[in-house]
């Protein structure tokens, strides 16, 4: 039974400069639909305002001279946003199953 919803269907992925893909998840979007460059571009484009929003953090507390703790939380957004961006463009990674846990405790 079809959907109600409203869609439409893409058209064939770009072949993606990143390839392949060694991520072991994939998100909701197709893979290189709009450019071979990003393989999820609303992930890879959404994640530019976790890196705007550090980089203002970063800025107003240097300027205004506010509590380190507020510093730190502004880089860990810098990393977390830069990290999912380069994630979601290349959908490179290496997977959980290739960590090498130490049996120790």
């Amino acid at each position: 039974m079809g959907s109600h919803w409203p869609s439409w269907t893409y058209d064939p992925p770009y072949s993606g400069y990143w390839d392949p893909v060694t991520s072991t998840l994939n998100w909701c979007e197709e893979d290189y639909y709009a450019t071979p460059y990003a393989a999820e571009i609303v992930n890879t484009l959404t994640n530019l305002m976790f890196v705007f929003l550090a980089f203002k953090g970063i800025f107003n507390c240097v300027k205004h001279g506010h509590d380190s703790v507020f510093f730190v939380a502004f880089v860990g957004y810098l990393l977390v946003g830069t990290g999912s961006f380069l994630f979601h463009a290349t959908l490179k990674c290496r997977g959980i199953s290739d960590l090498r846990w130490n049996d120790q405790h």
